[in-house]
């Protein structure tokens, strides 16, 4: 039997020819990522293919304000929910006297109905029974084995409030245009309603008043253009007078659920983990391969 091999100056040639393949290849690749950053991305075109589907009855009643602040990591709800209140009252007032209605704002009520999550249905869909998404809000709780699960607060997109109505939301973002104009990063803390016997008292001019609101931390601006190594965008959380930018909003403004993917150096902190690293890492890339809705937006 005879085996025939390559020549010493053959072999040569054929790996000098290989190097010279993988170069071209990695000078393509490098010439479409600097391409990248000229793309201007789109809206998604089924932005608004989802209608929300709250529960009929909430999943704790007349939960504590110091519940809400301790439990549920809601720092500034009460002076968020006291600016929502002044804003939708006063619709015809500039920033500055908003900013003093707030200041002087009581809530005549110390509990509020809270709600674990907010499922999403396809809007086109006859029988109005499909989730297609779902946003989660979980206490820290125990299992059957007596192990901690840690609490769960979803991150979201959602879309600027109304005009006039929303004041903390544009003082806390400014006015700074997004690759998506009108759309941002929050995470969500708390899904609340204020008691219906006190609802009407508290927006005094609004009808039908705010039902379904939300507690939300928000993170900084989407920006313009995607980084040019894997096309994703980074956003962080957004700080103001050294803690976390916070609003309550109305439910309807939260458009879906986003995934986010965690930012850091060489090596990963060893306290991170699935639990916490929402709270302990601060900037993160929007997963835009985590669903179809995602990717549309975003790639």
């Amino acid at each position: 039997m005879h085996i025939t091999s390559l020549r010493p100056l053959d072999h040569n040639m054929e790996c000098r020819k290989k190097i010279q393949q993988h170069s071209a290849s990695i000078d393509w690749r490098q010439n479409n990522l600097q391409n990248i950053q000229t793309w201007t991305p789109i809206r998604a075109l089924c932005m608004h293919t989802q209608s929300i589907k709250m529960a009929y009855k909430p999943s704790s009643k007349a939960v504590p304000f110091p519940d809400i602040f301790w439990k549920y990591g809601a720092l500034l709800f009460q002076d968020r929910l006291g600016d929502f209140i002044t804003a939708i009252n006063n619709l015809g007032l500039g920033m500055h006297a908003l900013h003093t209605h707030s200041a002087n704002t009581l809530l005549p009520f110390c509990t509020v109905h809270v709600y674990h999550n907010i499922k999403f249905r396809a809007a086109n869909d006859a029988q109005e029974l499909e989730i297609v998404d779902a946003i989660h809000v979980w206490l820290e709780q125990k299992d059957k084995h007596g192990q901690i699960i840690p609490a769960q607060f979803d991150t979201v997109l959602v879309q600027s409030c109304g005009e006039g109505e929303c004041f903390s939301f544009t003082l806390r973002l400014g006015s700074r245009v997004t690759h998506s104009p009108g759309y941002w990063v929050a995470q969500v803390h708390v899904v609340f309603e204020i008691p219906t016997k006190i609802v009407l008292e508290v927006f005094r001019s609004v009808d039908p008043p705010p039902k379904h609101l939300a507690y939300i931390e928000w993170f900084t601006p989407i920006p313009v253009t995607p980084n040019p190594k894997h096309s994703m965008y980074r956003v962080s959380r957004k700080i103001e007078n050294g803690k976390r930018s916070a609003s309550v909003i109305r439910v309807e403004s939260i458009i879906r659920s986003v995934y986010l993917i965690l930012h850091f150096g060489p090596v990963k902190p060893h306290k991170w983990h699935s639990f916490t690293v929402l709270k302990l890492c601060n900037t993160f890339y929007i997963n835009l391969f985590s669903d179809i809705q995602n990717y549309l937006e975003f790639a």
